[in-house]
């Protein structure tokens, strides 16, 4: 169209982008997000050393915080705090309470501090593992039927891995003495579940885990150790107990949001 000489251009018209969606945006909200976890971090270890029992586990949730982030590159810098803190935190509490009958490092507290590690440890590995997955399952150039053989590939692995694995620690957990908390080790089979696509199997999964963690406290061993705390080894698995609900809430949120979800999960 001309006017007087000039040329009047129209561009199309665009659709706003929401705010969430600027691309500019995203490196600043990681970095938020990975100093929320820091601070987190730091927050659990604080309460672990201030109130009695092991309250470690509770790492999960800054962990997956740090994977959100995109800052689980390099373990050590995400992972690493958070096993030094487990030990570290046990180490401060055997100083301030060295007067407490069987306050003394090498006891089963560490085993259970061990626990924790290794499975913050496996746990951050196997979140590295899932997002490649997650990426490579997302390349709009892979095709469909790779895709789906894949995802077929991936939930049968995830079989095969959860249901031994969470049958093996809960046997343990169930022959074990009360004080010795061998539930810290279900965070790993229950990630493992989420391969299967399926978040209704994620949720039935976290309730039997749930259940055998009660049925192993109170029909196993009881305690080798006079618990000195009003509800201390029930505390202790209340921790464990939310750590597994912040994980699964998190995986239940990364399965809805997947666009290569199985059809046949019966979700």
């Amino acid at each position: 169209m001309h006017s007087g000489g000039y040329q009047t251009i129209t561009s199309p018209a665009r659709t706003p982008q929401e705010w969430h969606e600027l691309g500019y945006l995203r490196p600043a909200r990681r970095t938020y997000l990975s100093a929320a976890a820091s601070i987190l971090t730091v927050a659990i270890a604080i309460l672990d050393i201030s109130i009695s029992g092991n309250h470690s586990p509770l790492f999960v949730i800054p962990l997956l915080m740090f994977y959100w982030a995109g800052a689980l590159l390099p373990l050590w810098r995400s992972v690493g705090p958070m096993i030094a803190f487990t030990y570290l935190d046990l180490l401060i509490k055997t100083f301030i309470h060295v007067q407490q009958p069987g306050a003394w490092f090498f006891d089963l507290r560490l085993l259970n501090r061990t626990f924790v590690a290794v499975m913050i440890f496996v746990l951050g590995k196997s979140l590295l593992v899932w997002s490649r997955w997650r990426e490579d399952q997302s390349d709009r150039e892979l095709p469909e039927y790779f895709r789906k053989q894949e995802q077929e590939v991936g939930a049968t692995f995830a079989m095969l891995c959860c249901a031994p694995l969470f049958t093996l620690i809960a046997v343990f957990d169930l022959l074990s003495p009360a004080n010795i908390n061998c539930s810290i080790l279900y965070p790993i089979p229950l990630f493992i579940c989420a391969w299967t696509g399926s978040r209704r199997l994620l949720w039935s999964v976290l309730g039997l885990l749930l259940v055998l963690m009660v049925a192993a406290l109170y029909l196993g061993p009881p305690s080798t150790v006079e618990v000195t705390t009003r509800f201390g080894l029930e505390r202790s698995r209340l921790v464990v107990a939310a750590g597994l609900i912040a994980l699964t809430l998190f995986l239940n949120y990364t399965l809805s949001r997947s666009r290569q979800a199985p059809d046949a999960t019966g979700d």
